[in-house]
């Protein structure tokens, strides 16, 4: 669940249009807003988790914001969605996007007071993952499509 939200949160990219006719490199498409297409469903650590509205830019300098939202099944409704910001750094590894988080806040969408314990117990846990790491399966000046390595989820986003 950590890896997979920090994934969709931090590796995210949006792609900023240049002149000229040089083709740009996958690091050029890499930088800017990307606004997630549909929601994705996955099962981590025996829970089926689902993230959508995601929204995630990737910066020149190596740092990235994002947020999206994350319903949890199984859970009774007090408990099962939050709304996860993080902010983070990244790095190129030929197709692989290293995300690291940074700072990230987790907010239940409701005030049961389970929620918000449970919501700061995830963003510790958060804050204190390791990297995480997404192949990039295709991107161009329009799309782009990861796979989490941890989860197998893939992730289809457009340009913002």
């Amino acid at each position: 669940m950590r890896r997979f939200a920090a994934t969709l949160l931090l590796t995210t990219p949006f792609l900023i249009a240049c002149a000229g006719d040089t083709p740009k490199t996958q690091a050029e498409l890499l930088v800017g807003e990307w606004d997630q297409v549909a929601p994705v469903t996955i099962n981590e650590g025996g829970q089926t988790i689902t993230l959508s509205d995601g929204e995630v830019e990737y910066k020149h300098d190596g740092t990235s914001e994002g947020e999206t939202m994350m319903t949890i099944s199984g859970m009774p409704e007090a408990l099962a969605s939050y709304r996860l910001d993080a902010n983070g750094t990244y790095r190129l590894d030929g197709d692989v996007i290293i995300s690291q988080i940074t700072s990230v806040d987790v907010d239940p969408v409701g005030s049961d007071e389970q929620a918000r314990q449970m919501a700061s117990q995830m963003a510790t846990m958060m804050a204190a993952g390791p990297e995480s790491r997404s192949t990039i399966l295709s991107i161009d000046t329009d799309t782009l499509v990861l796979r989490d390595e941890a989860s197998g989820g893939e992730i289809r986003y457009t340009r913002d």
